[in-house]
Protein backbone atom coordinates (compact mmCIF):
# COMPACT_ATOMS: atom_id res chain seq x y z
CA UNK A 1 0.00 0.00 0.00
CA UNK A 2 1.38 3.20 -1.31
CA UNK A 3 2.38 5.78 2.01
CA UNK A 4 0.38 8.37 -0.38
CA UNK A 5 -2.91 7.08 0.32
CA UNK A 6 -2.71 6.21 3.59
CA UNK A 7 -1.19 9.59 3.88
CA UNK A 8 -4.54 11.07 2.13
CA UNK A 9 -6.50 9.14 4.41
CA UNK A 10 -5.07 10.21 7.00
CA UNK A 11 -5.35 14.19 6.15
CA UNK A 12 -8.98 14.03 4.99
CA UNK A 13 -9.55 12.24 8.47
CA UNK A 14 -7.85 15.41 10.39
CA UNK A 15 -9.79 17.74 8.39
CA UNK A 16 -13.34 16.23 8.51
CA UNK A 17 -13.28 14.56 11.72
CA UNK A 18 -10.74 14.15 13.91
CA UNK A 19 -9.82 10.89 15.53
CA UNK A 20 -7.28 8.83 16.73
CA UNK A 21 -5.34 6.51 14.77
CA UNK A 22 -7.23 3.67 16.61
CA UNK A 23 -10.94 5.01 16.21
CA UNK A 24 -9.80 5.64 12.03
CA UNK A 25 -10.22 1.88 11.03
CA UNK A 26 -12.71 0.75 14.06
CA UNK A 27 -15.12 3.46 13.55
CA UNK A 28 -14.54 6.73 10.98
CA UNK A 29 -13.45 4.57 7.85
CA UNK A 30 -16.52 2.85 7.39
CA UNK A 31 -18.71 5.19 7.62
CA UNK A 32 -17.18 7.16 4.74
CA UNK A 33 -16.58 6.80 0.89
CA UNK A 34 -12.57 7.21 1.22
CA UNK A 35 -12.35 3.69 -0.25
CA UNK A 36 -14.02 4.79 -3.56
CA UNK A 37 -12.32 8.15 -3.24
CA UNK A 38 -8.81 6.52 -3.10
CA UNK A 39 -9.66 3.51 -4.98
CA UNK A 40 -8.58 1.01 -2.24
CA UNK A 41 -10.57 -0.93 0.38
CA UNK A 42 -10.57 -1.45 3.94
CA UNK A 43 -6.71 -2.78 3.83
CA UNK A 44 -5.65 1.20 3.78
CA UNK A 45 -6.86 1.24 7.88
CA UNK A 46 -4.46 -2.39 8.37
CA UNK A 47 -2.92 -2.95 11.49
CA UNK A 48 -0.10 -0.60 12.25
CA UNK A 49 -0.11 1.11 9.17
CA UNK A 50 -1.36 4.46 9.68
CA UNK A 51 0.84 4.49 13.20
CA UNK A 52 4.01 3.28 10.30
CA UNK A 53 2.85 5.87 8.15
CA UNK A 54 3.03 8.81 10.67
CA UNK A 55 6.57 7.06 11.95
CA UNK A 56 7.23 7.77 8.07
CA UNK A 57 6.46 11.11 7.98
CA UNK A 58 7.86 11.92 11.11
CA UNK A 59 11.38 11.14 9.56
CA UNK A 60 10.55 13.46 6.36
CA UNK A 61 9.16 15.84 8.47
CA UNK A 62 12.58 16.10 10.44
CA UNK A 63 14.84 16.15 7.48
CA UNK A 64 13.08 19.23 6.06
CA UNK A 65 13.13 20.97 9.56
CA UNK A 66 16.89 20.17 9.49
CA UNK A 67 17.52 21.76 5.80
CA UNK A 68 15.19 24.70 6.60
CA UNK A 69 17.49 25.04 9.54
CA UNK A 70 20.56 24.66 7.56
CA UNK A 71 18.99 27.26 5.25
CA UNK A 72 18.30 29.82 7.83
CA UNK A 73 21.46 29.72 9.59
CA UNK A 74 22.98 29.77 6.06
CA UNK A 75 21.28 33.15 5.43
CA UNK A 76 21.80 34.48 8.79
CA UNK A 77 25.74 34.17 8.35
CA UNK A 78 25.81 35.83 4.55
CA UNK A 79 23.75 38.56 6.24
CA UNK A 80 26.22 38.80 9.48
CA UNK A 81 29.47 38.82 7.11
CA UNK A 82 27.51 41.61 4.19
CA UNK A 83 27.33 43.90 7.72
CA UNK A 84 30.67 43.08 8.81
CA UNK A 85 32.20 44.17 5.35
Amino acid sequence: MPWEIVLELLAVNRLLAPRSERLVPENWFAQTAMDVLLDTDASVTGKDRLYRCLDHLYVLFRSAARQAKERVMGARCAAASRQAS
